[in-house]
This record gives structure tokens, C-alpha cells and sequence, in this order.
């Protein structure tokens, strides 16, 4: 016998209940798909309210004006410091008056684009041969901003960490592409709050060499960090730990200069001291010279003997005979014991320079 009430759901009929399930559903994927760490010919960012945020939050890329600037810029910073910290900018010397009326997209040819007020692109990717025009920017959590297909997002087409700021990011390569005949280098901000280009530049040596340089304006080289041996650089700063370890122990410059025009140099003080000492018992009272004034004598000679040893083992001019790190600890801990190391090279040269004071002038009598 057939019921008097509404029939139950069949399979010629959808259950308004499933429907509108369905179209929430439907609506979710819609949302997911268009990504917030996306923008797309569909979906370009413009407003200063309006960012792109990686998938763990990490990295944000949007419209931002440094502080005390009337200028706005897009770039990319960290998104969980409380502090504004931008790590790369596109339009470094081309800023926007009004992000609003500006916005990034996808442009026809598949690149992406920063448009202005005008619809006139001043910055963009640039890249002359794209297989596909259907491209997507992707900000990731490391930082780095990618042009990429959009069926495949792991098919690059550009990327940000190519064409660095003033920031080397974690992942990032800063040297020389051969093959692609690309160079990455750092250029530092022509002010606190103005992502131009300024004066500082590192990079790889142009010339073909191994070791990074600071350079001033392109053309003075204002640091290197040594020629790369496939172990170390060896003009790096830390391998310049001892003469940092003698200045902390001393208390006193590198080089202290005289108003007669000679220089007291500190490592050739801190070599005479501890070599001059050796066999004839004065070490202890030759190494006392050398440790802080102001500690009033107030310390273990014992401890400032193995820092002076430990800072001329780590200034020898052969690299190889300089101690790791995990060896430098254990020395000063006294766990140890390291030999009286020979007067590096450089420094003997420098003892004979007429403007500074000879080792003889540094000893005391006995």
C-alpha cells in the first residue's frame, strides 16, 4: 500500500538538503583554487590593504611606503615580524604615487607586470619566451616570488631569488649562472627609506675568481672574502677570529697610533709577549702586559696565555695550519693544550716597517 506522505529521497530526485551541501562544496573549491599567495590575470593585487600571504604565513608580498617616504613601492617582507622588514622590492627605482589606482597582474604575453594609474607597466619580469601564456604569481615561505605555468606551478619561469635586493634569503644563490649567463648580486638601498640602488654592491668577482666582493659604486673594491679553497674562504671574517680574540682580551685597538707617527700594534705587542717568554720563566709576567689595564691585574694569566696562542694559531699565513673552530673552543676551555705558535709572516714584515715600533721596543728588560 503506497504512503500518504512525501515520498523519500530517489534516485531521480536531488534532496534539497545534498544541494545545497553540494554548491557549499563547490563554492569551498572555488575559494581553495584561487589561492591568497596567488596573483593571476583574474585576480591582480591593488590597494594598499590588499596582500599576498605564503601558504604558512611566513612571507606577504603587497604595496607598502617606507616610513617617512611619500612613495610607494610592492615587495615582499617577513609577515610574522611585528616590525616592517622588507627583503626584496620589484620597482626599486621606479615608486608609485597611489597603489589603489596600481595594480600587479598577469599581463597578455604571460609576464607579470606592475601597472600604474595610467596602466603604463613599470616594472616587470621581462621574460621574452614564455611556452605558455597562462602564467601565476606564487609568493612561497621562502621568500621568493615565482612566475610559473599555471596548470604546474613547479614549472618556473622567473624567480625573485635571480634578481636580489639588499637581502640574501635562505635558498637563495648569490653568484654566477653560467649557462644562463645570469649573476646575482646584492645591492644595498640608497637610504633607510629608499629601496634605490645605492652605493654597496656584493658579488661574485666579474673576472672569473672564486671570492665574493664588496665593492663601492662598481668600481672600489671595499672588501673580499679570499678566494674559495673547497673548504674555506680565506679572507672570511672568522677566520680573522684571532685578531678579535686578542682585541677582546686587551682591551685596545688593532693599532693604536702615537703622536710621534709610529703605531703600537697590538697582535706585534700581543707576539712578543708570547714568544719572548719562552725558556727564561718571564712568560706569565710578559703575558700580564697584554691583558686589559683596567682589570687592575685582576685575571687568570693562565686563560689570557691560551687566547694569545689561540689568536696567532688562528692568523698563520697558511690556512691549513690554522685550528677549526671546534678546536678553538676546547683550547680556550682548557681542554687542550695547543704549542706557541711561530710569528706569522705579515706580522715580521710589518715589525719592519720604519713607522712602527720593532719587536726589541716592545720587550722589556729583564
Amino acid at each position: 500500500m503506497a504512503s500518504s506522505g512525501a515520498p523519500p529521497c530517489s534516485s531521480a530526485l536531488v534532496p534539497p538538503c545534498l544541494f545545497v551541501i553540494a554548491m557549499a562544496t563547490l563554492q569551498s573549491a572555488v575559494v581553495f583554487a584561487d589561492a591568497a599567495d596567488t596573483v593571476a590575470a583574474y585576480r591582480p593585487l591593488s590597494g594598499s590593504q590588499r596582500l599576498l600571504v605564503s601558504s604558512r604565513g611566513k612571507f606577504a608580498l603587497g604595496f607598502f611606503q617606507p616610513e617617512n617616504s611619500i612613495h610607494w613601492y610592492i615587495g615582499i617582507w617577513y609577515n610574522q615580524i611585528s616590525k616592517h622588514t622588507p627583503v626584496w622590492v620589484a620597482n626599486r627605482g621606479s615608486p608609485i604615487s597611489n597603489p589603489d589606482t596600481s595594480q600587479l597582474t598577469i599581463a597578455t604575453d604571460g609576464n607579470m607586470v606592475l601597472l600604474d594609474n595610467s596602466r603604463t607597466a613599470i616594472w616587470s619580469t621581462n621574460i621574452s619566451k614564455i611556452a605558455s601564456n597562462s602564467t601565476v604569481g606564487v609568493i612561497l615561505d621562502t621568500g621568493n616570488l615565482v612566475l610559473a605555468d599555471a596548470s604546474n606551478t613547479s614549472i618556473i619561469h622567473w624567480q625573485s631569488f635571480d634578481h636580489f635586493g639588499n637581502t640574501w634569503l635562505p635558498g637563495g644563490k648569490l653568484g654566477r649562472n653560467k649557462l644562463a649567463g645570469v649573476s646575482t648580486g646584492l645591492v644595498a638601498w640608497k637610504a633607510r627609506n629608499d629601496p634605490a640602488p645605492g652605493v654597496f654592491s656584493l658579488e661574485l668577482d666579474p673576472n672569473g675568481t672564486s671570492q665574493y666582493l664588496l665593492e663601492w659604486n662598481s668600481t672600489q673594491q671595499y672588501w673580499t672574502s679570499g678566494n674559495w679553497t673547497g673548504r674555506i674562504f680565506t679572507g672570511a671574517d672568522v677566520f680573522s677570529y684571532g685578531m678579535t680574540l686578542l682585541e677582546i682580551v686587551s682591551g685596545r685597538r688593532n693599532v693604536e697610533r702615537r703622536e710621534d707617527g709610529t703605531a703600537n700594534i697590538l697582535p706585534l705587542l700581543a707576539a712578543s709577549r708570547l714568544v719572548g717568554g719562552v725558556g727564561d720563566g718571564r712568560r706569565e709576567e710578559l703575558v700580564s702586559a697584554v691583558v686589559d689595564g683596567r682589570l687592575g691585574g685582576d685575571a687568570d694569566m693562565g686563560e689570557a696565555e691560551r687566547a694569545c696562542r689561540v689568536a696567532f694559531w688562528c692568523i698563520q699565513d697558511d690556512e691549513n695550519a690554522r685550528p677549526a673552530m671546534a678546536t678553538v673552543v676546547q683550547v680556550l676551555e682548557g681542554l687542550v693544550e695547543i704549542g706557541v705558535p711561530p710569528i706569522p709572516r705579515s706580522l715580521q714584515l710589518l715589525a719592519d716597517e720604519s713607522n712602527y715600533l720593532q719587536f726589541s721596543d716592545l720587550l722589556p728588560s729583564k
